[in-house]
């Protein structure tokens, strides 16, 4: 009867407003020509520096990376380099006046304004189990022309699947470590070394 036509009613919103897959769930990134370039690279290698670079230069954009203290550094920085950069995170928010710019943690992406240029950072983090999908979600939606993803070689193979299944443009910069690692002869003594 009627409860039963209702039902199936309702489950046919329901499959028409669900997305069939994640790519899906953003559409505003889906509309957009996206531009995906990689920096692979180890640490100390450049990779967020060149990368940053790109971010100052645009009109508008947003640094995305893994910790307070980093959002609050590559805020400093950019606005050290002239580009006023409003900070985003779960602890705090600076807005600064005329910033068309954000430095924020992963977890605070904002998927509903286009932007010319997005800077993910530490992309392998994709891999963690508790704070993984933020990265996947960045990469599968921040509406950005321009999107340079930062990552530890071992991620390369599921970040560039994931472009794949964007059906993005991808470009793919290699770096190498601009410092050499060195250990420290002298070893770790607590707690003057703290």
């Amino acid at each position: 009867g009627v409860q039963y036509r209702q039902a199936i009613e309702l489950r046919l919103r329901v499959r028409e407003n669900v997305p069939q897959t994640p790519m899906e769930a953003y559409p505003l990134a889906r509309t957009m020509r996206r531009h995906i370039t990689l920096h692979v690279g180890p640490t100390n290698s450049g990779k967020t520096h060149d990368a940053l670079q790109t971010l100052a230069e645009a009109e508008s954009g947003v640094y995305l990376g893994p910790l307070r203290l980093l959002a609050y550094e590559q805020f400093m920085r950019l606005n050290h380099m002239g580009c006023v950069c409003s900070l985003l995170t779960g602890e705090e928010s600076m807005e600064l006046a005329g910033a068309r710019h954000v430095s924020s943690t992963v977890e605070m992406a904002s998927f509903y304004e286009p932007i010319d240029v997005a800077v993910i950072d530490e992309a392998q983090m994709i891999a963690d189990k508790s704070r993984g999908h933020h990265w996947t979600e960045a990469l599968l939606g921040i509406p950005a022309r321009e999107v340079h993803v930062c990552l530890a070689p071992h991620a390369e193979r599921v970040v560039r699947e994931l472009v794949t299944l964007c059906k993005d443009g991808l470009e793919v910069v290699r770096h190498e470590r601009l410092v050499p690692l060195r250990p420290d002869k002298g070893g770790f003594r607590m707690p003057e070394d703290v």
